[in-house]
């Protein structure tokens, strides 16, 4: 495990680079946004809310995603949640709303795509975060109900982005999802090619 951290941090200050590397990446992805109305206003702010104030029940009682509490990783926290998750539930619901669009004409499919898609990367995240210290389970296993959890919120997230009227194209969507999957699959491989090793 060692040697998995030392080659995914190759330098201190890596990891303390993780808060302004997800800032960077979502203004970056709203910058390609093309309308900035009064729905997509309330898709924005209700997404990193609703992210956010799910974070905070789930930390505080254990009940939404099983019991888990934050490192400092992910920097300045309010009720021992990191203000960042929010807006990581903004840009992953956004990006995962707007390929579902492009691809699927059907509302409910495309809502139900995009909340696969958010639960997949969920999957793919969970392991190498935990290793990086972002967030800590205090069970041996990540709990299934954290992915029920993921797939029921981001179902009702993603069904929001559908029915608010504003132009629902991002060339960059695309990007910023495909990035972080392959990022966080491939430390999955990484991770587990040292720990066969090791």
């Amino acid at each position: 495990m060692n040697e998995w951290l030392q080659i995914l941090t190759p330098f201190p200050s890596f990891l303390s680079l993780t808060p302004l590397n997800l800032v960077l990446t979502a203004a970056l992805l709203f910058t390609f946004h093309q309308e900035w109305n009064k729905a997509f206003y309330i898709f924005f702010f209700a997404s990193f809310f609703i992210g956010f104030g799910v974070e905070v029940l789930g930390v505080k009682t254990g009940v939404i995603f099983g019991e888990y509490y934050y490192g400092e990783v992910l920097g300045f926290k309010i009720a021992e949640v990191p203000i960042l998750i929010g807006l990581n539930w903004l840009v992953l619901a956004y990006s995962a709303s707007i390929i579902g669009t492009k691809i699927i004409q059907n509302i409910v499919l495309r809502t139900f795509f995009g909340a696969f898609m958010m639960t997949a990367l969920d999957w793919l995240i969970e392991p190498v975060a935990i290793q990086l210290g972002f967030w800590t389970w205090l069970s041996e296993d990540i709990p299934v109900l954290n992915f029920i959890a993921w797939f029921v919120i981001s179902f009702f997230i993603c069904l929001l982005f559908q029915f608010l009227q504003f132009k629902k194209q991002n060339r960059m969507a695309f990007w910023v999802l495909g990035v972080q999957a392959l990022f966080f699959l491939s430390q999955q491989l990484l991770f587990r090619g040292c720990s066969t090793q090791g």
